[in-house]
C-alpha cells in the first residue's frame, strides 16, 4: 500500500487502484486484491476440505431427514411450524456425530443410530415449536416404556390446558409408536385410539392411553399428539396446525 502525497484528499476507486483516507487523515492507495475463488480450486485445494465435508454431510441428512419426517404423518401434518424441516435435518445431524469410527463426510447413520445416546438426543422434539408441549400442557403426565402407558392424573381440562385464542370446543389425545431404519429409510407406524375431551368437563378424570407396541431391536419412539378442534353438530373441526401439539416423549428398545 502506498502513501499518496497530493495538495488534495482522494478516495475512491480508479480501475485497479483503491484510494482510501484513513481516520488520522492520512492518503493511501493499494491495488484492488483479487476475489473469489474458481470451481477447479474449490475442488482441489486441500484447504477447503472441511467445507466439502461439511457440505457433503448436510446434503446426506438432508435426504435421511425425509424418512424421519415421515414418522408420524397424523401428527406432524397437524401440528408443525415452518422451522420444522431444518429442524429435522439438525437433529439427523446431530444422530450422526455418534458415529465415532468415521471421520466427518464419512459417517453413517445406520452406524450412528445404535448409539445409547440416541433417546436423549430426540426426546423431546417438537413438530410445532411454537406450541410445545410444557406450555400447551399445565400439569405432569407420566409414560411408562414397560405397559406402554401416558397418563394424565386429576386432569381438569379447562385449567390444564393452554387453550389457544381461537374458540376450540374440545381436545383430541393421541398417541402413536414409531419404529425408523435409517440405512433403508422405512419407517412403521401404530396409532393409539383417539380421545376427545370437552373444554368445559366438569369432573376431574384420570385420561390413559396406552401407545401400540411395535416389535423389533430398533428403538421405538412414542409420539403424543394434542389437537384442538371446534364441534359444529356432530362433527369436529380440527383447528388450524399452528395450534396444535406434536411431541416425541419417549424412545427405548
Amino acid at each position: 500500500m502506498a502513501k499518496v502525497t497530493a495538495p488534495i484528499k482522494i478516495s475512491g476507486t480508479l480501475d485497479d487502484l483503491n484510494f482510501v483516507i484513513t481516520s488520522d487523515g492520512n492518503n493511501y492507495v493499494r491495488m484492488k486484491g483479487k476475489t473469489g475463488i474458481t470451481a477447479e480450486a474449490f475442488r482441489n485445494n486441500p484447504i477447503f476440505n472441511p467445507i466439502r465435508e461439511q457440505g457433503k454431510e448436510w446434503g446426506y441428512c438432508s435426504v435421511k431427514s425425509k424418512s424421519f419426517r415421515q414418522l408420524v404423518p397424523l401428527f406432524f401434518n397437524q401440528a408443525k411450524d415452518g422451522s420444522f424441516a431444518g429442524r429435522t435435518v439438525k437433529l439427523v445431524s446431530e444422530i450422526l456425530q455418534e458415529d465415532r469410527a468415521k471421520p466427518k463426510g464419512y459417517k453413517k447413520l445406520e452406524t450412528a443410530y445404535h448409539s445409547e445416546a440416541v433417546p436423549e438426543l430426540v426426546t423431546g422434539f417438537e413438530g410445532n415449536r411454537n406450541r410445545p408441549l410444557a406450555k400447551t400442557l399445565r400439569t405432569d403426565y407420566s409414560y411408562d416404556p414397560h405397559s406402554s402407558n401416558f397418563t394424565l392424573p386429576d386432569f381438569c381440562p379447562e385449567t390444564k390446558i393452554d387453550w389457544p385464542e381461537a374458540h376450540a370446543t374440545h381436545l383430541t389425545i393421541q398417541l402413536a409408536t414409531a419404529v425408523w431404519n435409517p440405512e433403508n429409510e422405512t419407517v412403521e407406524t401404530l396409532y393409539s385410539p383417539e380421545v376427545n375431551i370437552a373444554k368445559y368437563e366438569r369432573e376431574k378424570q384420570t385420561v390413559t392411553l396406552t401407545a401400540p407396541t411395535l416389535e423389533c431391536d430398533l428403538w421405538k419412539m412414542v409420539f403424543l399428539f394434542i389437537g384442538f378442534t371446534v364441534k359444529s353438530g356432530n362433527t369436529f373441526k380440527m383447528l388450524h396446525r399452528k395450534h396444535n401439539t406434536t411431541t416425541l416423549i419417549a424412545c427405548y428398545k
